[in-house]
């Protein structure tokens, strides 16, 4: 933090950056929105529902409404916010692991930039390490590609 700035300019700017989530998540914001969000964030090659389930502390049944809220289709079939996605684990097709979207990814930029800085000048995020992260990225939405376009096999 430079010298000039206190920690209540931080704590504002966190702040604001958190109503503006709040605003765009509307009545689906609480805490357990946010940490999950935070959580799949936290994860760069994905994590499952259980996982996210445990992190947050709650339910199947409530990480499934959180994740269909931060998805692209809620529950009641009505526009999500975008900002994950579920694609199949390459090592177990049943299971399913959240990611960010680009629209995810910008978002947590925005959330942490407050905090931190532009994300170029986050220390532990250099080239090779956003490089393998959109590597994994493709990979995970070219497998989920692939499932959608595979014709049903005849029984």
């Amino acid at each position: 933090m430079p010298k000039d700035r206190k920690p209540n300019d931080e704590a504002r700017q966190l702040l604001d950056s958190l109503l503006a989530f709040q605003t765009e998540t509307g009545p689906k914001f609480s805490p357990q929105t946010l940490m999950a969000f935070i959580a799949v964030a936290a994860a760069p090659y994905g994590v499952t529902a259980g996982e996210l389930a445990r992190t947050v502390g709650v339910t199947q049944p409530g990480i499934a409404r959180i994740t269909a809220d931060l998805g692209q289709t809620n529950r009641y079939g009505e526009p999500g916010l975008g900002l994950i996605e579920a694609v199949p684990d390459e090592n177990e097709p049943r299971r399913h692991l959240y990611t960010l979207t680009d629209r995810g990814r910008q978002r947590m930029i925005q959330l942490l930039t407050p905090l931190y800085g532009p994300l170029e000048s986050y220390p532990a995020v250099n080239a090779s390490v956003r490089a393998a992260m959109s590597q994994r990225g493709r990979q995970l939405r070219q497998a989920l590609k692939s499932r959608k376009t595979r014709e049903p096999e005849a029984s």
